[in-house]
């Protein structure tokens, strides 16, 4: 048995399909999976409650291990008939003035703010939301545009709203999917060959991903 945390906007994009690649290997293997917030998952990981923990590198204490699974770039989400979708690649100060709908969780809160602060812009928070899924669905709709890094396979809302996704122009800025341990928890080797398989499974699952 290994017990294994996820970040929530991971859950559903990400471990399917690690989770998928584990029993079809290793069926012996039995996982006991949390979902949580960073706070939540990296409680767990000090407490000893989880062995693992699937979450972004952002602001994580010294005293967590991490081992990098994917790079990847945020980028922009627009309704389909956006009249910037045409665009290969869209700057943020041509969306400033817009309706701005945020993923509210932390950390993903302060990284996609900070992208704004970063060029000396204030983004026009209209709607905020701890769920993926309502961010891109009011997306959908026309209630704004949104900053993501998770993008789940197909580019529609859970009800069927087309969106369109470009990447950031002139963003250097970068987010890890990272495999996490409590430094003072010695590596099974359970834990490293989940380890290993997770490298895997986790590139082909986010492939979509700018």
């Amino acid at each position: 048995e290994l017990r294994l945390g996820s970040f929530t906007t991971l859950a559903s994009s990400v471990l399917p399909r690690l989770v998928n690649a584990v029993s079809g290997q290793y069926p012996d293997i039995h996982l006991q999976i949390s979902e949580g917030t960073q706070d939540e998952l990296v409680e767990g990981l000090n407490s000893g409650q989880l062995e693992l923990a699937l979450l972004y590198d952002l602001n994580l204490p010294d005293d967590i291990q991490k081992t990098e699974m994917l790079e990847l770039t945020p980028h922009v989400v627009l309704p389909k008939n956006h009249r910037l979708s045409s665009q290969t690649e869209i700057d943020l100060a041509d969306l400033v003035n817009e309706p701005f709908i945020l993923l509210d969780v932390p950390p993903s809160r302060d990284f996609f703010i900070g992208l704004f602060r970063a060029t000396g812009l204030t983004p026009n928070i209209v709607h905020s939301s701890p769920s993926l899924e309502l961010v891109r669905g009011l997306v959908g709709y026309g209630l704004g545009f949104s900053l993501l890094v998770t993008r789940p396979s197909g580019d529609t809302s859970y009800d069927g709203q087309p969106l369109s996704i470009r990447p950031l122009k002139n963003s250097a800025a970068k987010s890890s999917i990272v495999l996490a341990r409590h430094k003072d928890l010695r590596s099974t080797k359970l834990m490293t060959l989940f380890t290993n398989l997770a490298k895997t499974a986790i590139h082909r699952s986010a492939s979509p991903d700018p």
